[in-house]
């Protein structure tokens, strides 16, 4: 697992990426200031963003909200804090673990596990809504362009989606796309 640590106390730092690669972690990267978090994340390509929370420049809560929004990645917090209002907030961000320091080699790597793979179980069911979405699109499309269809050339439903199947294999193009076609092409002889 590549991890990337955000913590501004280089002792502290120094201490976790001990750690880290003594449990078989790969440290790609750290900094010490909120500002250089993003830029730090998207060139290293982290698994895991190890980031205090009251790290100087923006602070570990907002740097992890701009990484939920620009460069999803699985965000453990570190604080020295165990203040209920600082867990809420960081969950509505979607950080993925909450650690208080100091913090002991048999916590961490648990909850670097965990964290991962909660992220990453989110990361899949967002794309697999995103999928369904598409489809349900294309679904539409479809038989919106069939419903034209049947009204324009007066076919039955099976002759209609036949029609649409066959343009979309002599056209080589996806039978959503052809659909899209014929609903523009049919709107702009109505206009």
């Amino acid at each position: 697992m590549k991890v990337f640590i955000a913590e501004d106390e280089s002792l502290i730092a120094e201490g976790l990426r001990f750690q880290l690669q003594t449990v078989g972690y790969e440290v790609v990267g750290m900094v010490n200031d909120g500002n250089a978090v993003l830029t730090g994340v998207q060139a290293t390509q982290p698994d895991v963003v190890l980031m205090d929370i009251n790290i100087p420049g923006i602070g570990g809560l907002e740097a992890a909200r701009l990484l939920t929004e620009y460069c999803p990645v699985a965000v453990v917090i570190l604080t020295g804090y165990n203040d209920s209002e600082l867990v809420r907030e960081a969950a509505d961000i979607g950080v993925e673990a909450y650690l208080v320091k100091p913090v002991d080699e048999n916590d961490l790597k648990p909850a670097l596990e965990l964290a991962y793979a909660n992220f990453s179980r989110k990361r899949q069911l967002k794309e697999e809504a995103t999928k369904t979405r598409n489809a349900l699109a294309e679904r539409k499309l479809i038989e919106r362009a069939k419903g034209l269809l049947m009204d324009l050339k007066q076919l039955s439903e099976p002759e209609a989606m036949a029609f649409l199947q066959k343009k979309s294999r002599d056209s080589r193009q996806k039978i959503s796309q052809v659909a899209r076609e014929i609903i523009e092409a049919i709107k702009r002889l109505e206009e």
